[in-house]
């Protein structure tokens, strides 16, 4: 968790655009890979740990728990980064995922 926070607090101060000004594009979550696009076109992905999921047999039940599920598409990065301390392995999964999209952004930025 601290890592991730970390990478968090330095993509802050080298991305030029507050993560309020960076919304997301999609998100997939597939039974092995995780996928967040960002309205720039930048990706990120992240092994899904289906294993954590006791319910992953049931989509519907699975990803009831993600924030702004079905309604994701314009979701401003920043709102999606406050769920960043959640348990919940699917929410962890998207998180990595931005945050890996907002290393890309950087890089190619």
């Amino acid at each position: 968790m601290a890592i991730l926070s970390d990478a968090v607090d330095i993509l802050k101060t080298r991305i030029p655009v507050p993560f309020s000004e960076i919304p997301l594009d999609s998100v997939v979550v597939g039974v092995f890979f995780t996928s967040v696009k960002l309205r720039s076109g930048y990706e990120g992905i992240c092994f899904t740990l289906v294993d954590l999921i006791p319910d992953a047999v049931c989509c519907s039940t699975a990803t009831s728990t993600m924030p702004n599920c079905g309604k994701i598409q314009g979701v401003m990065v920043e709102d999606m980064l406050t769920h960043m301390s959640t348990p919940t392995p699917l929410v962890r999964a998207v998180i990595v995922s931005v945050v890996n999209a907002l290393s890309v952004l950087k890089s190619h930025g």
